[in-house]
């Protein structure tokens, strides 16, 4: 939808004061602070709603300025209108702030092109309503297993700091030599105890190292089959991924797109490189005039319901259906994700960490145990 016109049809006077830009974090969906979800989830909703409303896309964009109330949106929303009023496509603005994903960037093109913008938006707004939901539900499930962890961890460092050092000079008067369990846990006391600051430090490091690697698609490369493969959070990580890819293909087989075009313009919205070499593989059999369903038979990045899916997508000519089946499939999906986790995450992390605590109680009083069986009464 390119806005060549704006200025001839419309001239407003534009917001003023476009000063600071807002940081966003440039990853696949996720902002930081000041222009969370819920409000992409309102900025893409509301657009929606005005546009459908037979509303032009400028004087829209002039309506969310008007009636936002936080600034950093406001100014988002200048910035954007600022470059559609000088000749900019919808995408061709966002991607000039260089504050949205690719994937935002690349659905609203797709909705551009083939004239299904509308459906985009609504897409996108009811994936960040999604979003909340799924975080809000997250939060809900791990918020009391993270407050078992912080406690446990107290004890632990309690125990190591001040309970342990009692034991230890209590147990060099008795004399003799203490149980193995005892022994260990007393030297992973006194290794803590005297090595603090150096451990802060390098976990300090770690932390910070590790948050730049996540940023690097060569890392995430790396890490992205080990982290696919754990339990629950994997499984979820993967639906989120092919919820994506289904509902872009969906659309742009609607809009009556070659398929390997489709498949195309699909490798820059993601950061998977296994999904980025299976689509690209893919392109190629396409060429070759192999099928779709023939391409994926042997990839192990796809599940089979989505093998049988396209298959029969395929057979009855009907791909962009089943794409939209298997999008709304996989967000079902996620949400049962969600509900494992809260489920088995709680009692999973009260076994372990007790199991913890007990040791180092266990270890403590061993040596007791053993002195009392050793003493001798007198009748």
């Amino acid at each position: 939808m390119k806005i060549s016109t704006l200025k001839q049809q419309t001239r407003q006077a534009q917001p003023t004061n476009p000063k600071s830009e807002t940081s966003f974090w440039n990853k696949d969906i996720s902002f930081k602070s000041k222009f969370a979800n819920k409000e992409k989830a309102a900025f893409y909703q509301q657009l929606h709603v005005l546009i459908e409303a037979g509303v032009d896309i400028d004087s829209a964009l002039g309506h969310l300025i008007a009636q936002t109330p936080l600034k950093q949106t406001k100014e988002l929303i200048v910035e954007l209108r600022t470059s559609l009023q000088k000749g900019s496509s919808i995408h061709e603005a966002m991607d000039k702030t260089k504050k949205f994903s690719n994937y935002e960037i690349y659905s609203i093109k797709i909705g551009e092109g083939s004239g299904r913008l509308l459906e985009v938006l609504e897409n996108l707004a009811e994936y960040f309503e999604e979003k909340i939901a799924q975080r809000r539900d997250v939060i809900s499930a791990i918020s009391y297993p993270i407050l078992i962890i912080n406690a446990a961890i107290g004890a632990v460092f309690f125990m190591i700091f001040f309970i342990i050092p009692v034991f230890e000079g209590v147990f060099s008067r008795f004399g003799g030599e203490l149980p193995f369990l005892t022994r260990k846990v007393i030297d992973i006391s006194l290794f803590f105890r005297e090595n603090i600051s150096i451990l802060f430090v390098i976990l300090l490091t770690l932390i910070f190292a590790l948050k730049r690697l996540l940023k690097g698609d060569k890392f995430y490369g790396l890490s992205e089959g080990v982290w696919l493969k754990i339990p629950i959070i994997g499984t979820f990580a993967y639906q989120s991924v092919m919820a994506k890819f289904a509902n872009s293909m969906s659309l742009l087989l609607g809009a009556k797109v070659p398929l390997a075009s489709a498949l195309e313009m699909n490798i820059s919205m993601f950061r998977s490189p296994v999904l980025k070499s299976t689509i690209q593989k893919s392109i190629g059999d396409l060429i070759k005039g192999r099928t779709y369903s023939e391409s994926i038979e042997k990839s192990s990045f796809f599940d089979n319901n989505f093998k049988t899916f396209i298959k029969i997508g395929e057979e009855s000519s009907r791909m962009e259906f089943f794409f939209k089946k298997l999008s709304k499939d996989y967000r079902t999906a996620m949400k049962h994700q969600t509900a494992i986790l809260n489920t088995v995450l709680e009692p999973i992390l009260i076994i372990v960490l007790g199991a913890i605590v007990g040791v180092i109680l266990i270890s403590m009083y061993l040596p007791m145990f053993e002195i009392s069986t050793q003493m001798s009464f007198p009748e």
